[in-house]
């Protein structure tokens, strides 16, 4: 299995995409606390398949987990964690696009086997449409 590690530059573009504020300002919470990587497999057989992971390094001061003391703030607390999913889940989707069109693992696309999102980790898992190539097995199978 090759993990290739990456830079995660979607933030910017990110931020320019998304037009949810609130969204937004949780994007800023967390610039700089995000690390991505890309693990691949070729099998024998010619099947290529890999898993994205997105992990928030430090959790925002502003995200700390605080037992509620009412029903409202239960409610704004559930909320505020649905958001941070949603973030988790639109920048995965974000960094798996954009780590695949770099890297042209998955030249015609791939199928979704699996997927894990968390306030605080995303994972894709999927399968090439596509057989390895010559040029993959070289550079993939290191």
């Amino acid at each position: 299995m090759t993990t290739l590690p990456l830079k995660w530059l979607c933030i910017a573009a990110a931020l320019t995409v998304s037009g949810c504020q609130s969204s937004s300002s949780l994007l800023e919470d967390y610039a700089g606390k995000i690390r991505d990587q890309m693990q691949t497999q070729i099998g024998n057989d010619g099947t290529k398949v890999f898993v994205y992971t997105l992990k928030i390094t430090e959790p925002s001061s502003n995200h700390e987990y605080i037992k509620p003391t009412s029903r409202k703030e239960a409610l704004i607390m559930a909320n505020n964690a649905k958001e941070l999913r949603d973030l988790v889940t639109e920048q995965t989707e974000l960094g798996l696009e954009k780590t695949l069109e770099m890297t042209q693992y998955c030249r015609e696309g791939y199928i979704e086997l699996n997927r894990l999102i968390t306030s605080d980790r995303g994972e894709i898992r999927g399968e090439c449409n596509e057989s390895a190539t010559t040029a993959d097995r070289e550079q993939y199978s290191r």
